[in-house]
């Protein structure tokens, strides 16, 4: 007895499918077995999925920032710029593409200025480097003298690197080793040179502002501008190594031992003198 299930269907429920029965295309135009999409479009399918980040990133970039990245910089104006050079204590001189250096990697690296807070050095316009002070234009109690030890430092290391490097730039242009300069360094030749140049700088600089009179009216100006120069030597020059901190202690040391000792006790006093200072010299530049 069949059953009344099966009688609704009928044979239509069980006919087997035709042979000859049209398959379904896929979107490229051809037809696929089981009807849908082919192998080909689906992998590339699957590929615009992986994709759709960066495609939607690359996409979120408007026209107008697409224009500004495409623009090549022009200096900034004088007044603006000193605004700016004294709010953040940076100099902003050179063009965009000029404070910006390329090396031979193609890695872009900044070249950054040498100054002594926001007073720099820079072409004048005329063929040779001037001074500027900026923010330490007013300085005082002679810690402005200092600043001018600083960056005449400067000068000199530039004039010596590059002794034509401001022949035809206009004012504000610094030579950083990129063309036309002569010679021309790369990112890292230069942040070396500079180091140099600034620990030199800051030896300077600190020799001069300890040698200045602190009456009570500068006594804290002063005391203030010797921690400062401290502070940037430290950045800028390199540590001493322990055994030459024992050695220079040793001599020093030494010295004033027998310095004291001759005063005491003559020649042998100063013999003497000499060994205990020596000693007291060697073990303080081993702890230091």
């Amino acid at each position: 007895m069949i059953r009344q299930a099966e009688r609704l269907r009928g044979p239509a429920a069980t006919a087997k499918p035709s042979p000859y029965r049209l398959q379904r295309k896929c979107a490229c135009g051809s037809h696929t077995p089981g009807g849908g999409t082919c192998a080909s479009c689906a992998e590339k399918e699957s590929s615009l999925r992986r994709d759709a980040p960066q495609v939607r990133a690359a996409r979120s970039v408007s026209p107008i920032l697409q224009d500004v990245l495409r623009l090549s910089g022009r200096p900034l104006d004088p007044a603006i710029r000193a605004v700016t050079e004294s709010r953040f204590g940076r100099d902003f001189s050179n063009t965009p593409a000029k404070a910006r250096g390329m090396s031979p990697e193609g890695s872009d690296e900044e070249k950054p200025s040498p100054q002594q807070g926001s007073a720099t050095i820079q072409c004048d316009g005329s063929g040779d480097y001037e001074l500027v002070y900026n923010g330490w234009a007013g300085a005082a109690s002679g810690t402005k003298d200092c600043v001018t030890v600083h960056e005449s430092s400067h000068r000199e290391d530039w004039k010596a690197k590059w002794p034509k490097g401001c022949v035809g730039q206009p004012r504000g242009y610094l030579p950083k080793g990129d063309p036309p300069d002569a010679p021309l360094m790369t990112a890292e030749e230069y942040k070396k040179f500079l180091k140099e140049s600034e620990c030199k700088a800051h030896t300077a600089d600190l020799a001069c502002a300890e040698l200045l009179p602190k009456p009570a009216e500068c006594k804290q100006t002063v005391e203030d501008y010797i921690k400062l120069t401290k502070d940037q030597k430290a950045n800028w020059c390199p540590p001493m190594s322990r055994g030459a901190k024992v050695g220079l202690g040793i001599l020093g040391g030494g010295l004033a031992g027998a310095g004291i000792g001759g005063l005491i006790g003559g020649f042998p006093g100063a013999g003497i003198g000499f060994l205990v200072g020596a000693l007291v010299g060697g073990i303080a530049g081993a702890l230091l």
